[in-house]
């Protein structure tokens, strides 16, 4: 039981320390999130100047402004910076003080991570939110489960969008740059996970191919759910979806560190 809680306090200390870091250049933040709602308003204006009054393809404006609010929400959470953070400590020669520490070097840019996920939902997420409920309005969930799939979808979101970045990361001990790698995945995975679009809208060949990625996870599906375009009697199936694609995220990493300690280990005997 002492180990448990041990290990509990250690992992809030993290969780908090990379928080406090967040915070540290609170300008930025505000910056950033002035440039969101900027954006948010072009979006919003742009769908309403389209659709009007009326329907395209059986989508309102209301709903296709909830969607971009939804979309704008959960991109400042779910955005993982793993990938880089690995390649920054790999060029400085800080990666070997992370092998030292009492936490595993996944673990350490997880917490990282849900670092970066709750200050950005803080001073990003929660403000753009209710900025958009002030100005431009967004459409209730049909009911409380439809919010709960909702947000069970996006917290699994964070987590599929931390393993892609690790796993491009992992490639940065072979290659010691990560950057153009995450550059081209960001760019699929922007087409491919209803980012600015929701699937509906697709030509039937791209939403084929965008079906079978992970990334629907981390933006069409959870809004699908919460708009009611996906009836609850296929929630389980979003989430057993979400449940496999992590297990595979989860084994292919767990793989290819096996093969980046071992080149490790031959480098440094």
């Amino acid at each position: 039981m002492a180990g448990v809680i041990g290990t509990f306090r250690t992992y809030t200390t993290f969780t908090l320390y990379f928080l406090k870091t967040r915070f540290v250049y609170r300008a930025s933040f505000w910056i950033n999130l002035g440039f969101s709602f900027l954006f948010l308003l072009m979006q919003v204006y742009l769908w309403k100047a389209l659709l009007g009054a009326g329907t395209f393809t059986d989508t309102t404006a209301s709903e296709m402004i909830t969607y971009v609010v939804l979309a704008g929400v959960i991109r400042n959470f779910v955005g993982s910076g793993a990938a880089y953070a690995i390649e920054d400590r790999l060029l400085s020669g800080d990666i070997v003080f992370d092998f030292i520490r009492p936490l595993s070097f996944r673990v350490q840019m997880l917490l990282n991570d849900l670092g970066s996920a709750f200050s950005s939902f803080l001073l990003q997420s929660a403000p753009l939110l209710a900025g958009a409920l002030l100005f431009v309005g967004v459409n209730p969930p049909p009911s409380l489960l439809h919010f709960l799939g909702f947000v069970l979808l996006t917290l699994g979101g964070l987590i599929i969008s931390f393993y892609t970045s690790y796993i491009i990361g992992l490639v940065a001990f072979y290659t010691m740059k990560a950057e153009y790698i995450d550059w081209l995945v960001s760019t699929i995975r922007s087409f491919l996970s209803g980012r600015y679009l929701p699937f509906w809208l697709y030509p039937g060949w791209l939403r084929a191919i965008a079906e079978l990625a992970p990334f629907k996870l981390m933006f069409y599906t959870p809004i699908s759910v919460y708009m009611g375009r996906t009836p609850l009697s296929e929630l389980p199936e979003a989430l057993l979806t979400m449940v496999v694609w992590i297990l595979i995220l989860v084994t292919v990493e767990f793989m290819l560190w096996k093969k980046t300690t071992n080149r490790l280990v031959v480098q440094g005997g």
